[in-house]
């Protein structure tokens, strides 16, 4: 009932039931009495469990869903994860230590990756605001470069797909794989984790074994993907992904500039 306070299904909603038909009877043994304490002792602590649940649902204003839905979805990805992991603490601190507790578990976050951020301009010889500036225009200017495209920002927004493109003047010595191992080493690095390699045709036997050396795995196919010079018929196309985080590295040894 809501005007006392009650939920229409309660936390331990099923507790009642043990002890809805229990009587002391003058005839019950020391047995009987023993067991049915027992059962009104689990009976007790289980409502002990769904007052503490009531009670932090109302000291936390945990009802209001819309609002609680609309003050995360204004949160970052990486707050919104560090306040689904801080979500057990909230039965264990009051509402304005919890607060300052996700607060303060934030700060720290976004000043770790500042001093990573800094650790990296240092490494890369930038002393100056203006200089970091610069860096990050480049970064990104390569960034694109080696991202053919990422995918659209939502469930999917850990996926991208790669491209590797190398100038005919500097095939068959090793330009390819090297390109692949850096977009894949970078891509992880950028928050990716999973890339795709797609609509590699059959007939393309330097980028199938380019794929192969990366440690791609073979994901799908596509029969007949395209009319290609001098093919009579539709080549199939081969379909390549690659988990990244077996090729993270430490985020200070990736050369960006």
């Amino acid at each position: 009932m809501p005007g006392r306070l009650e939920f229409e299904t309660e936390a331990e909603n099923d507790a009642e039931t043990v002890i809805k038909n229990m009587l002391f009877e003058p005839e019950d043994s020391e047995l009987d009495v023993e067991q049915k304490i027992t059962a009104l002792a689990v009976y007790n602590s289980r409502l002990e469990r769904r007052t503490e649940r009531k009670r932090t649902i109302l000291e936390h204003n945990l009802l209001d869903y819309r609002k609680l839905a609309a003050i995360e979805k204004k949160k970052s990805k990486e707050e919104r994860e560090l306040l689904a992991k801080l979500k057990p603490y909230v039965r264990l601190l009051p509402r304005e230590e919890f607060a300052k507790f996700t607060e303060d578990m934030t700060a720290e976050i976004q000043y770790r990756h500042r001093i990573a951020e800094l650790q990296e301009y240092r490494q890369n010889g930038i002393k100056t605001l203006e200089e970091a500036n610069k860096y990050e225009k480049e970064k990104h200017i390569r960034l694109n470069a080696l991202f053919r495209s990422s995918q659209p920002l939502g469930r999917c927004q850990h996926l991208c797909t790669g491209d590797i493109l190398v100038n005919p003047a500097f095939r068959r010595i090793g330009v390819g794989k090297v390109l692949g191992q850096k977009y894949l080493t970078r891509a992880h690095f950028f928050g990716y984790k999973y890339s795709i390699f797609d609509l590699v045709f059959e007939s393309n036997t330097a980028s199938i074994k380019l794929c192969d050396s990366l440690g791609c795995d073979r994901i799908g196919k596509v029969p007949g993907a395209g009319m290609l010079l001098n093919c009579l018929t539709p080549v199939p196309a081969i379909v390549f992904g690659k988990s990244l985080g077996s090729t993270a590295t430490n985020e200070n040894e990736i050369p960006l500039r």
